[in-house]
């Protein structure tokens, strides 16, 4: 026992010598402050010093754009299906106010492949069947017909639709994704 008690003695000395003796790291110098220009664009003289005018430089700030399927969906809009929706009644609730936009037929109902191709995630295949609380992206329809890339994006998916409609049998509404596809 007085073994023990002697180790345990011997291991807190050696214990609280080491902390004493331990090297102290000094805390990091501070970061230097950003240095300021100043430009000279005009003196005037003000008593005996001149007076410098600071540069005024104005830092523009570009919106990122986000691109899918060559769509920019950058500040687009979600939306999640419900029971009873379907994508043509969808897209003629966020666009069917624009009256610009092409040869959409009632209300831009036609528009609704875009809103297949600007949500892979939500594994479409059938425009006809789609599923409650599947979430698609409603992307600004003017920004992207403005947009060459998008716009011939949005040309070819209307052609892939009207296919899909031609497989089918459903010739008007093939016709119609048609229309709105070779008026872009």
């Amino acid at each position: 026992m007085q073994k023990l008690m002697f180790f345990l003695a011997l291991t807190t000395m050696l214990c609280f010598l080491s902390c004493q003796t331990a090297p102290q790291t000094a805390p990091p110098p501070p970061e230097p402050e950003p240095e300021e220009e100043v430009a000279q664009v005009e003196e005037v003289e003000s008593g005996s010093e001149p007076i410098q005018a600071r540069e005024t430089i104005v830092v523009e700030q570009v919106p990122i754009m986000i691109m899918v399927n060559n769509l920019d969906i950058s500040e687009a809009q979600r939306y999640t299906v419900v029971i009873g929706d379907t994508l043509s009644q969808i897209t003629r609730r966020f666009y069917g106010h624009l009256t610009d936009v092409g040869l959409a037929g009632s209300n831009n109902g036609f528009y609704y492949p875009i809103l297949i191709l600007a949500s892979p995630e939500s594994n479409i295949v059938d425009p006809d069947l789609i599923f409650p609380d599947t979430d698609l992206n409603i992307p600004d329809l003017r920004r992207n017909l403005a947009n060459p890339v998008s716009r011939e994006a949005i040309r070819d998916f209307l052609r892939q639709a009207a296919d899909i409609y031609y497989r089918k049998g459903i010739l008007e509404e093939r016709d119609g994704l048609l229309r709105l596809a070779n008026s872009l």
